[in-house]
């Protein structure tokens, strides 16, 4: 960049930084009071139902509705088994590793396909164990909403 372009820039830096710092409070204003009225930035309000800033979602009257889904859901999985668990994951995975745990990268006795399938199979039984932890972990956070904890 030449010296002159330089300065010119540095010489305009104030009057252009003030107008940006106008601009961002003009906007922010804008959108605390927006905010303010329950109206979102899109247009619409935070929650769809109910009062605003109340989410129908938080209501213990829909946590006492969502456990006995929650429940089947669960109990369906245990009844299932985990090998069963397992081999419905293995059809739905797609079957691609894109991460290897480091100790498979460690071991050079392995060949990559070899490393890549334990990796799949890891990968497979991770999602098994996350789905029902899932499962209990929104059993217990809704009795807790519920009030039945």
């Amino acid at each position: 960049m030449k010296r002159r372009s330089f300065l010119q820039m540095v010489g305009l830096a104030p009057f252009v930084g003030t107008k940006a710092v106008e601009q961002a409070v003009k906007e922010t204003a804008a959108t605390q009071a927006m905010q303010m009225a329950g109206v979102s930035a899109l247009g619409f309000s935070g929650s769809s139902l109910g009062a605003a800033g109340e989410s129908p979602t938080e209501t213990a009257e829909w946590a006492a509705k969502r456990i006995p889904e929650v429940l089947a859901d669960l109990a369906k999985i245990k009844a299932m088994g985990r090998d069963r668990l397992v081999a419905k994951i293995r059809r739905e995975d797609s079957g691609s590793v894109h991460v290897l745990d480091p100790d498979l990268v460690a071991n050079r006795s392995f060949s990559i396909s070899t490393k890549i399938r334990i990796q799949r199979e890891r990968n497979i039984h991770a999602r098994a164990d996350d789905r029902v932890n899932w499962l209990q972990n929104q059993l217990a956070n809704l009795q807790e909403l519920a009030g039945l904890s």
